[in-house]
């Protein structure tokens, strides 16, 4: 945005002002946070004259995969509610399912940068998902995916 304030300054502003114990304050914030909102929602049109709308929706849906398994899908749900869809589109819908035996799920992530993150970042939070879907799940391991023979 040139020449005005940009929506990041915006969510700042609105933030700052919510921490401040004083209603008109609050108040402030919420009208800010009104203005947010209607921003986001207006049509808006990049420099080559493409809707950002249009080029939003162009943009193929992470979550939207033919080959997920069912219970991977019930647990990228749950997920999304939890994490939000910037983490999981970014990290979480990578994955897919490879097996279960016993009590361990297995998972495959693209690559190993991948896999040792959502390990790392992710782990609990994954095996508390899985468990909440499937309550004999004790482990659910990430590994990176062995690469396509060609």
């Amino acid at each position: 945005m040139t020449g005005g304030i940009s929506m990041d300054r915006l969510s700042r502003l609105a933030d700052t002002l919510r921490k401040v114990d004083d209603a008109d304050a609050r108040l402030l914030a919420r009208l800010i946070e009104a203005f947010v909102h209607v921003i986001d929602d207006a049509p808006r049109t990049s420099k080559t004259g493409q809707s950002v709308v249009a080029a939003q929706a162009a943009r193929p849906d992470p979550f939207r995969r033919w080959d997920t398994d069912p219970l991977l899908a019930a647990v990228v749900r749950r997920l999304r509610r939890r994490l939000g869809d910037d983490k999981c589109g970014a990290w979480i819908a990578k994955l897919s399912f490879v097996g279960e035996t016993a009590d361990v799920v297995t998972l495959a992530a693209p690559t190993n940068f991948v896999a040792d993150y959502v390990n790392a970042q992710f782990g609990l939070t994954l095996l508390e998902a899985w468990q909440a879907e499937k309550p004999t799940v004790m482990r659910v391991k990430v590994c990176a995916a062995p690469p396509d023979p060609q």
